[in-house]
């Protein structure tokens, strides 16, 4: 591992016991020029110290990792800053002290790019972590997310539209007016249009609100469970646009799977449920409703067709998550 050598090399680099001895040593040339440096390079000096402590104990263990490096990585940078900004300052601080700050400050810069050194070689050493089938498996996936997720901001619109429908005529009918066309429709056949002309008013009423209260119901019901599922697949499909080679497919894995035990299948059957309530044929067979089309309304419609294409969408999605190899 060619990076080993250089974080041993700055693992060593104590800057913060370094700093406190030039501090003591030069503190009048200091006071002179009126450098503040506890002000900003003190700090900062102790917030980078604390993670190259973290990796000086990997570092000893081998087991250096980038997400350590990271943290060093943070500090470092703002400790750059300082360190470049401070060089300007102890120009004209005179001998030793000039020549001796100024080598410590230059140290200070070189050891934060070394760390990004490290970083790079570590990020190269990594190599892929996944196989050709996991990543190919990931963009089939990401394919299907992005289908659902389009179901479901369809559904966002549709189902609130359908709720609001459902509140009136003719999504809504009045149960005292009983539909009584002067001619059967075409697509209805003798017997049912005998049967519903039959019913009497109240009979009529009782079938139309054993078909319309469980649509209301399943409704609200679609709309909670849709915005569950939205919420519990958005960071999935965005951590599947960013998939590449090195990214971490067991905990993309474990999430998916997650939801496909959860949310996703408890959306997929209301969704398809939902559908099934609103192109119930008995509307047009036993209440004389909707001619084949389901209960009346626009947007009703629209939803149902909506739900239907989300459950699709859904078990498709389902069933490649199973398949992940």
């Amino acid at each position: 591992m060619p990076y080993l050598p250089i974080v041993g090399t700055l693992v060593k680099s104590d800057r913060r016991s370094q700093w406190t001895a030039l501090k003591s040593k030069h503190g009048k040339a200091i006071a002179a020029k009126k450098l503040n440096f506890d002000a900003k390079l003190g700090p900062a000096l102790d917030k980078y110290q604390e993670p190259v402590k973290a990796v000086d104990k990997l570092f000893a263990a081998e087991k250096v990792s980038q997400p350590a490096i990271q943290k060093v990585l943070a500090a470092s940078q703002p400790l750059r800053n300082i360190a470049e900004d401070y060089l300007d300052r102890v120009k004209g601080l005179g001998d030793p002290a000039e020549k001796e700050l100024t080598a410590f400050l230059k140290g200070v810069i070189a050891d934060c790019t070394g760390w990004v050194q490290v970083s790079n070689m570590l990020e190269q050493d990594s190599g892929p972590r996944i196989s050709a089938g996991q990543l190919a498996a990931v963009r089939e996936l990401q394919g299907l997310l992005h289908n659902l997720d389009l179901e479901l901001q369809n559904l966002s619109m549709s189902v609130p539209a359908a709720q609001a429908e459902l509140k009136a005529p003719p999504a809504r009918p009045d149960p005292n007016k009983k539909p009584v066309p002067d001619k059967k429709p075409t697509n209805a056949t003798a017997a049912e249009w005998n049967a519903v002309n039959n019913l009497t008013q109240t009979e009529w009423a009782q079938i139309l609100r054993a078909k319309i209260d469980p649509i209301v119901t399943s409704a609200a019901s679609l709309h909670t469970k849709r915005s569950t599922v939205q919420k519990d697949l958005a960071p999935l499909l965005i951590a599947s646009v960013n998939f590449n080679e090195r990214s971490d497919y067991a905990s993309f894995k474990d999430r998916a799977q997650t939801i496909a035990a959860a949310s996703l299948p408890i959306f997929q059957q209301q969704a398809r449920s939902f559908a099934l309530l609103q192109a119930d044929p008995e509307f047009e067979s036993k209440l004389g409703l909707g001619f084949g089309k389901g209960l009346p309304g626009t947007n009703l419609r629209r939803a149902g067709l909506s739900a239907a294409g989300a459950a699709d969408a859904a078990e498709k999605l389902l069933a490649d998550i199973h398949r992940l190899p």
